[in-house]
């Protein structure tokens, strides 16, 4: 079972994953293209209700590239590069260790 950590194997995983999609990423701030990954994962809280604050569902799980020289700071979705399996079981792995039947 997975640990669920952000460690070298996932960060392994981010990069290559981030790397595939877009090789070269230039930040539209100050034109670089040198950036640092952030070490963990961010959760962005689904709000039901952004007034008086009540929480949603879940939450938007994202990595961040940091500016090397300006700092500008990109979220990327982390299931959008295809590792939700970095930060939580799917929800097939969940029913399998609760056993319940597929779906």
């Amino acid at each position: 079972m997975a640990n669920y950590d952000f460690d070298a194997e996932a960060r392994t995983a981010i990069l290559a994953a981030i790397k595939l999609k877009r090789p070269v990423i230039r930040c539209y701030v100050c034109d670089t293209e040198k950036w640092t990954l952030a070490e963990g994962f961010i959760a962005l809280p689904l709000l039901a209700n952004f007034y008086v604050g009540r929480r949603g569902d879940g939450n938007i799980v994202c990595i961040a590239l940091v500016c090397d020289k300006c700092g500008n700071t990109l979220l990327i979705n982390t299931g959008q590069l295809g590792l939700s399996h970095l930060v939580a079981p799917s929800r097939e792995e969940l029913r399998k260790q609760w056993g319940l039947p597929p779906k």
